[in-house]
């Protein structure tokens, strides 16, 4: 099994979610683990996804009743179910974004290394190295987009037709509006959207191109493209 997919982050102020603080309130810590074992069961998979009809052998594997797991998994919105009737996590997914890219740079390196590309080097530090002049310069772009006037919250009419006029799916659209708008449905003071890493979203336009804005994710043509979910996903080590 390939190494990364034992990799998922776990932020340490997860117990203060609402949700799943109301999972900890209604079904004490056993809830709580049974949630991110099933993030861990997520993970493994290719496509982040599992069937619901399964649920049964979670619960054997996790050593609890199949009625606590369906809970968990349908109760607290915590997680969403594609056509296929396969469960998912948005958040985990949305989470593993910078992990996965930063994954296929690296790929991309090692096969450019092995082809004897004198460019590898490139690609595998496409992260910025730390210098003085490196934090100046991030120090600068902080000040501008400090700036910078923070975009409104869009509707999720306006997400998907941004989508589709640019050429990607509105289906995906509405996966991504559903992930940052949890954003503020976990935190009703919050006026605008944070990313993953809590950070404000200060263009949500784009954030939707440098995150959702991908190949698999095009219309093809079509102008009501609907692609399965779960086939969205299946590249997402490629």
């Amino acid at each position: 099994m390939n190494k990364d997919a034992y990799y998922f982050p776990h932020f340490s102020n997860a117990r203060h979610d609402r949700k799943l603080r109301r999972v900890r309130k209604e079904l004490g810590v056993e809830g709580y683990g049974i949630y991110f074992m099933i993030l861990e069961v997520l993970r493994e998979q290719e496509d982040f996804a599992y069937p619901v009809h399964d649920i049964d052998l979670l619960a054997d594997d996790f050593g609890t009743s199949e009625q606590k797991v369906e809970v968990v998994i349908m109760n607290y919105n915590l997680f969403l179910i594609d056509e296929d009737k396969f469960f998912y996590s948005p958040k985990l997914i949305e989470y593993l974004q910078p992990y996965l890219e930063r994954s296929k740079r690296a790929r991309k390196a090692a096969l450019k290394r092995w082809h004897g590309d004198s460019n590898a080097n490139a690609d595998a530090n496409a992260l910025p190295e730390h210098s003085d002049s490196n934090a100046s310069k991030v120090k600068e772009s902080k000040v501008k987009k400090s700036k910078e006037e923070v975009s409104k919250i869009p509707t999720l009419p306006q997400v998907k037709e941004y989508f589709k006029e640019n050429g990607y799916d509105p289906k995906v659209a509405e996966k991504a509006f559903s992930i940052y708008n949890a954003s503020i449905e976990d935190h009703p003071k919050r006026k605008y959207w944070r990313d993953s890493r809590d950070n404000l979203i200060k263009n949500w336009k784009l954030k939707m191109q440098s995150v959702w804005f991908k190949e698999e994710n095009k219309m093809n043509g079509k102008d009501e493209f609907n692609p399965e979910i779960a086939k969205m996903r299946k590249n997402a080590f490629k």
